[in-house]
């Protein structure tokens, strides 16, 4: 678990961090509001209710849930998971993990029953491949590979998402005569 205190904290570091040890990340602005987020942290990091988290579904692909390593369920805090699926989306979605005590856990959760539209500009896509590359790119951080770094740019480069191996390049088509000789 991480606390950052003060307004000028990286929250994107502390949530990473966090996520590292399957924990949570509170953010404090000041001291006058410590010992309540201290409060509300102790309350939650006594244990989680469920831990070892994985979600299984018939069409979901294998390895697409992001974060890779699932948090652990704790009382009031909402869990955040994206997917993909090939196919007809997944009628049932099982998460599997295991309780305070050790004991498997089990819940089916109905999946949401709409048929995908896809609009042009699909914003679901990118949200995606980011948590995708995030769970990627730690995984090169600890231990790089040329199959990694493969596997980083294509999914980068196939939704349209930075990486750490990928950049944009703006090219301007109309020459200007007054800019003088090109360098």
């Amino acid at each position: 678990h991480t606390v950052g205190i003060d307004r000028a904290v990286n929250a994107g570091f502390l949530t990473r961090l966090a996520a590292a040890g399957c924990g949570r990340y509170e953010l404090v602005e000041s001291e006058h509001r410590l010992d309540a987020a201290m409060d509300a942290i102790h309350s939650r990091i006594g244990a989680p209710l469920v831990r070892d988290l994985t979600v299984v579904g018939e069409s979901v692909v294998g390895g697409s849930v992001t974060p890779a390593r699932l948090p652990g369920l704790y009382s009031g805090v909402p869990l955040v998971m994206r997917g993909r699926y090939r196919g007809k989306p997944p009628t049932e979605l099982i998460i599997h993990g295991q309780d305070g005590a050790g004991r498997p856990w089990q819940q089916h959760a109905a999946a949401i029953d709409v048929t995908p539209r896809v609009p042009p500009d699909d914003p679901i896509r990118p949200i995606w491949a980011r948590g995708r590359l995030r769970d990627l790119e730690d995984a090169y951080a600890s231990e790089p590979s040329s199959e990694l770094e493969q596997r980083i740019v294509a999914t980068s480069l196939g939704h349209g998402v930075l990486c750490r191996f990928t950049a944009y390049v703006a090219a301007d088509p109309q020459a200007s005569e007054s800019a003088g000789p090109l360098h």
